[in-house]
């Protein structure tokens, strides 16, 4: 849950066993499949958390506090501002209840971070290309002279 530094390298992984003619076509599914990834890595947790808390606001000894639980998603209250203010009493019953609440989120990313790594186990290596083949000519020896672009006051070189 979250978008750790394998994500840079999966669309490689992906990319790596196709025709170059292809590679185009993955990578648009996986840029959608990506950030789709992103939106729930919000959702679901925000949502797990919500109705876990949502479920018990009658732990709270009082009354205004649960109303506004009950009334307003929990998430709203998440802070210090919100916190700090309370009778010590009720400000540790919230406190107890948000800790409650982030418990079912770590169980449920748990159990998905177990499901991704015992998956891993199926997937097969692939060996990284040593030549590009490619219509447009990257990695290849230019034949063409360096030409010279003039810029504002400065001039850069490039190859075409």
């Amino acid at each position: 849950m979250g978008a750790g530094t394998a994500l840079t390298t999966l669309p490689h992984a992906i990319q790596t066993p196709l025709a170059e003619s292809d590679v185009a076509h993955a990578t648009a599914p996986w840029v959608f499949w990506q950030s789709l990834g992103f939106v729930w890595g919000i959702a679901m947790p925000s949502s797990i958390f919500e109705n876990k808390f949502q479920a018990m606001p009658h732990q709270v000894g009082d009354a205004l506090i649960r109303k506004e639980f009950e009334v307003k998603g929990a998430y709203e209250y998440a802070s210090k501002a919100y916190i700090g203010p309370l009778d010590h009493e009720v400000q540790s019953q919230v406190i107890r209840l948000f800790i409650r609440s982030l418990d079912e989120i770590w169980l449920a990313g748990s159990g998905i971070a177990i499901w991704c790594f015992m998956i891993s186990f199926l997937i097969q290596e692939v060996r990284l290309r040593e030549r590009l083949e490619t219509e447009f000519e990257y990695g290849t020896e230019v034949s063409q002279p360096l030409q010279t672009l003039r810029t504002s006051t400065r001039i850069t070189k490039w190859a075409p």
